[in-house]
């Protein structure tokens, strides 16, 4: 099956409670198998304790742990250095937690990402905004 991973902008949705991010999750669920990456689930740890939100933390944890986590590693590494200094060379850099993101993601044979972050992600070569 393939996989299709939630950016921080789709978390923090989906914690508000917004219907549209409840929807486009069960709208995944049929076809993909659920993803996030450790740089996901820091951005929005960091988020929650930054903005004293620490109640939701409980919550997120649980989230994360029923999500399949894809790690940054040498890998991931290799293919974010790679995003970066193409990106780069093209004048079109992003955000650079986007492009740790992205090499997590390739390194781990995600191709989709469902995501508010459109215009950055439709920038790296290989991914798809679900």
């Amino acid at each position: 099956m393939e996989q299709v991973c939630l950016d921080s902008t789709w978390i923090y949705d989906f914690l508000r409670g917004k219907q549209n991010a409840s929807a486009e999750l069960e709208a995944a669920k049929g076809t993909h198998s659920i993803a996030t990456t450790s740089i996901n689930a820091y951005e929005v740890i960091y988020g929650l304790l930054r903005k004293n939100e620490g109640k939701k933390l409980l919550a997120v944890m649980q989230f994360f742990k029923s999500v399949r986590m894809l790690d940054f590693n040498l890998s991931a590494a290799d293919k974010a250095a790679q995003i970066g200094a193409t990106l780069e060379k093209k004048g079109k850099m992003i955000n650079e937690f986007d492009i740790l993101i992205a090499g997590a993601m390739l390194a781990n044979g995600c191709r989709k990402i469902i995501t508010e972050n459109i215009k950055d992600f439709e920038k790296v070569d290989g991914i798809t905004v679900f």
